[in-house]
């Protein structure tokens, strides 16, 4: 009777301890959610800045890691003209909104803004002027493109690209 007692408090506690360390459907917050190891940011969604997060209609997400002053970016396009299209940039640390210039072309869709961000970018003490310059790959796939030109001189000092998804 003995033995039973102790097996039986052993499996209360081994029980006991997985109920305590397995997530719950209320411990997930921020769009993640709940798996039996923690919580996790489910596909479809995208983990950043400590938030799980759905892209809406019109926004495209994009990882940068080999840009300077950038790695996410967020992009919402709207009401596109002949010549413009609006846009709002979310980049974790900085969020920008305006107008872009925009032309359709059989080659895809491309829109630009030079010297977009103003003296935001500062590497090494040295402030660049930074433009996005893109192109529709698809409807869902943009192909971007971040130049880098020195504040003062305008001259480009280095570029990069990376891919936007819906």
């Amino acid at each position: 009777m003995r033995v039973f007692q102790i097996a039986l408090c052993l499996l209360m506690g081994v029980m006991f301890s997985l109920s305590y360390t397995a997530c719950h459907r209320n411990d997930c917050e921020n769009g993640f959610e709940c798996v039996e190891e923690g919580c996790i940011c489910p596909e479809g969604k995208y983990q950043w800045g400590g938030v799980c997060r759905e892209p809406a209609p019109n926004e495209f997400w994009g990882a940068a890691p080999d840009c300077m002053c950038a790695d996410t970016f967020w992009l919402t396009l709207t009401n596109p003209t002949e010549t413009t299209i609006d846009f709002s940039l979310d980049r974790g640390w900085f969020f920008q909104k305006g107008t872009m210039n925009f032309e359709e072309s059989w080659l895809g869709d491309t829109f630009s803004i030079s010297q977009s961000f103003g003296r935001l970018c500062v590497v090494d003490g040295v402030g660049y002027d930074v433009g996005i310059y893109a192109r529709f790959l698809s409807p869902d796939t943009i192909r971007a493109t971040l130049k880098y030109r020195d504040y003062d001189t305008q001259e480009l000092i280095d570029k990069c690209t990376f891919i936007l998804h819906k």
